[in-house]
């Protein structure tokens, strides 16, 4: 009964001993890396069980009763750190399999991210596509032309248009800004005669024109010049031709132009007089506003007025210089600023084309 005793106790703390040692081997498969220190220390409670169980069969022979019940507590004990392995086994499987569940949840999210992002890339294409074509179909002067009143066609050559010849007559009144110091100088004072106090002349010019080319209008012009005071006084005519080019519309132009106008001049100082051949130059800049309906205009011109006098005579007055010398063109010429006002009336202006 005894021995009996002794051989079951012995081979259920073998059967114990071989299940605590095998129990690491199955923990250590599934369990990571990092939890191989504890499979040592089950191996090394093991290898403690084990030499307790020896000391217990070597005392089971004095009792047999506690032998039986060392055996029952190892049997029962043996069941418990079966059970708590295999726990700890399912336990360390279920947390590697949340690892892994929240690994590849981390990375669908991050295909997902990727997934958007290039969506997102080719949105952002599309957009620029879309773009380009509409900047291709879309002429970013189109409104400008609506505004304008182009109708996007080539602009058109204005020479191309028909030109019809344009005629007028006029009437202009301006201001030759002179003080007539080389009359005072070369004529007046050696003759001991009164010099001039005004400062200016005025002139007055009538004239006719036509442009039969388009831009260029020529003119005949004449007119008189004369001072305001009687004693001395000035007095002037003479005749020429202005030609002139002309840009604008039929409401506004603009010209440039030269008067080339030759005559003769008289200066006057109590019964004494000279006479002159005279020829008058004058550059100017003109800006004309034109009313089609009434066949009219007026205008304002600025420019330089130039006096050439040549063959000075006089029956009274000595007309020698200081040297000597005859007066003529390098003592008596003079020259300044001039303004004008004017009016023109005739057809001024080229036909609505419709």
């Amino acid at each position: 009964m005894t021995r009996h005793s002794k051989r079951t106790g012995l081979v259920v703390v073998m059967m114990a001993a071989l299940i605590a040692s095998a129990a690491p081997a199955f923990a250590q498969e599934g369990a990571p890396a990092e939890e191989a220190p504890a499979a040592e220390a089950s191996t090394e409670s093991a290898a403690s069980s084990e030499t307790s169980d020896e000391e217990e069969v070597a005392q089971a022979d004095e009792e047999t009763r506690e032998d039986g019940e060392a055996s029952e507590e190892d049997d029962a004990a043996a069941e418990d750190g079966e059970d708590g392995e295999s726990d700890a086994s399912s336990d360390e499987g279920e947390s590697e399999e949340g690892a892994d569940e929240a690994s590849s949840e981390d990375a669908e999210t991050e295909e997902s991210a990727d997934e958007a992002s290039s969506e997102d890339a080719e949105s952002d294409e599309g957009a620029d596509d879309a773009s380009e074509e509409e900047g291709e179909e879309e002429d970013p002067f189109a409104e400008a032309d609506r505004l304008l009143g182009s109708d996007g066609e080539e602009n058109e050559d204005p020479f191309d248009e028909p030109f019809e010849t344009t005629w007028g007559s006029r009437v202009e009144m301006g201001w030759f800004f002179t003080d007539f110091g080389r009359f005072n100088e070369y004529v007046l004072e050696p003759n001991d005669r009164a010099v001039f106090d005004d400062e200016g002349a005025t002139h007055i010019d009538l004239a006719v024109e036509v442009m039969f080319i388009r831009g260029l209008r020529l003119s005949v012009t004449g007119g008189a010049t004369f001072n305001w005071a009687s004693d001395p006084s000035v007095g002037a005519w003479y005749i020429g031709l202005e030609p002139a080019y002309a840009v604008g519309d039929n409401t506004w132009e603009m010209a440039v132009g030269l008067s080339a106008m030759v005559g003769s001049m008289q200066l006057a100082v109590g019964d004494d007089e000279m006479n002159t051949s005279l020829t008058v130059l004058r550059p100017f800049f003109e800006v004309s506003r034109h009313f089609p309906d009434a066949y009219s205009a007026v205008y304002l011109r600025a420019g330089f007025n130039q006096w050439h006098i040549h063959n000075p005579t006089s029956d009274t007055l000595n007309l020698e210089a200081a040297d000597g010398e005859e007066l003529d063109s390098f003592w008596l010429s003079d020259g300044g600023f001039y303004l004008a006002i004017g009016g023109r009336f005739g057809k001024l202006t080229q036909p609505e084309i419709e």
